[in-house]
């Protein structure tokens, strides 16, 4: 059941859209139609934070597995359609529903065409309940990248349309062994529920984003199951079931749900989301510092400044400290330790996460060996154009200046052209739009990831610069 990759084009349901949001780096991909013209945008409400849970009394008893089960069935919902079968979770009231984007996949391919006609008809997506009721379907939003997509419900005229939703809570608070529950569609067997454990949190190397953290579950977990929900005990949303191995039996994944939470409310996010950010720089650059080694570890990156009041400085962690571990996995297990692929690695971990996500960091401080929790913050909307530039462009700018202006061609960038002649250059126009500030070059960057998505390939941009010198200049760059 693993799911497919990514193909290069994307077609959505005809149905109502929403506007723009870039995740981080991971396009949102908008439901379009042609005729009649786009209806204006659904409204999404944020996603309420999670309510402190009060202590419970010595004498309550703990929920059931029963119990637990009938408190959330009804939020639960079996996608079918024509192009085959998954599961989804209602996580509003108005009937938006959560799912992994490959139980879309196939639905969402646009039919052939022989001379302008289309062959076949548009696959229909019903979704059904515990209960039998069948409630048609559009998609909104489908995120290759992500594998999330976001489902609105759209019952018949006279019928309720109001919704049981989930109640989300913070898969970073899952222990390894505790009690869960899935609820999918295997085999097309609606509302199947599946018990298993926490086998692990933080389990990175399982999707095409190596780096992506999943929970791991010991549930039993079917074709069909994909895109359901991961309940605790107490009958929140812990989770999306995403996967399983296909030799394997007795092991699954699901995606936590801090991360799908990051997603869902850069849906309702004026500036969409940014890149993760933790507030530190690194100091020295020696990949085997030798705090490090005295305790048994073979490679580690220093902790050089460390923002104030930052997720790092929160969290505890101090200028000198050597960084030995990222989600429990050692650095030095790493099959590069060089210091470049040591920052690469944390780097993108880091910007990989949305606001909110937990880190998990083990650090060497003198003589003792500290584990810390680092909340990730987002990136500025200055360091959020510095990272989209060497993210698309392959270019480093300099923070520091009223202006675009490169200080770093970085290894790797595809440009036909002198790049040491590009640096200390001004960024003038991208793809022909004049660029005067920060401000502008954040919009056109915006575009220009919006046009690779559009053509499912990494196309050639064209940069008119102001070389150091004064003189204009051009140069010709591949996307990365």
């Amino acid at each position: 059941m693993s799911p497919p990759r990514a193909s290069s084009s994307l077609w959505l349901a005809a149905g109502a859209g929403l506007s723009g949001v870039l995740l981080g780096g991971a396009a949102v991909y908008l439901g379009r139609q042609q005729t009649p013209p786009p209806q204006p945008p659904p409204v999404l409400q944020p996603i309420a934070e999670p309510a402190p849970v009060a202590a419970a009394a010595p004498a309550e008893r703990p929920p059931t597995l029963a119990e637990a089960v009938a408190g959330t069935m009804n939020s639960v919902v079996n996608l079918e359609s024509s192009a085959g079968l998954g599961a989804g979770i209602i996580v509003d009231p108005s009937g938006i529903v959560l799912t992994n984007y490959h139980v879309l996949a196939e639905a969402l391919r646009p039919p052939p065409t022989l001379f302008g006609a289309r062959l076949g008809a548009v696959p229909e997506l019903t979704a059904r309940f515990a209960n039998d009721r069948r409630v048609g379907a559009t998609v909104l939003v489908a995120d290759p990248e992500e594998d999330l997509a976001i489902v609105r419900l759209e019952p018949a005229k006279g019928e309720p349309a109001v919704f049981e939703a989930a109640a989300i809570g913070r898969s970073s608070e899952l222990v390894v062994g505790q009690d869960v529950f899935a609820i999918g569609n295997p085999l097309g067997l609606r509302n199947t529920v599946s018990r298993g454990i926490v086998s692990a949190v933080d389990r990175t190397g399982i999707l095409g984003d190596s780096q992506r953290a999943v929970l791991q579950l010991d549930a039993s977990i079917n074709v069909g199951n994909s895109g359901g929900p991961l309940f605790n005990l107490d009958g929140e949303l812990v989770g999306i079931v995403v996967a399983r191995p296909e030799q394997a039996q007795g092991i699954a994944f699901a995606l936590p749900m801090d991360h799908v939470r990051g997603f869902l409310e850069a849906l309702t996010a004026p500036e969409g989301a940014r890149s993760g950010v933790i507030g530190v720089t690194l100091g020295s650059t020696d990949p085997k510092p030798a705090q490090a080694r005295a305790q048994g570890y073979g490679a580690g990156l220093v902790v050089g400044n460390v923002d104030a009041e930052g997720p790092a400085d929160t969290a505890g962690l101090r200028q000198g400290d050597v960084i030995v571990a990222l989600r429990g996995k050692r650095l030095d297990g790493l099959e590069d330790t060089s210091i470049a692929s040591l920052s690469a690695h944390l780097q993108k971990t880091v910007r990989g996460m949305f606001e909110g996500e937990v880190l998990a960091v083990m650090v060497v401080r003198g003589a003792e060996v500290l584990d810390l929790q680092l909340e990730v913050a987002a990136a500025s909307a200055r360091d959020q154009v510095g990272i989209d530039a060497e993210e698309q462009l392959g270019l480093r700018l300099d923070g520091e200046a009223d202006q675009p202006t490169v200080v770093t061609v970085l290894p790797g960038t595809r440009l036909w052209g002198d790049p040491d002649a590009l640096v200390g250059s001004r960024i003038r126009s991208v793809m022909g739009a004049d660029i005067e500030s920060y401000e502008d070059l954040a919009g056109r960057l915006s575009e220009v990831r919006r046009l690779r998505q559009d053509r499912g390939t990494a196309p050639r941009v064209l940069l008119g610069v102001e070389l150091a010198d004064g003189s204009p200049s051009a140069a010709l760059l591949q996307l990365r």
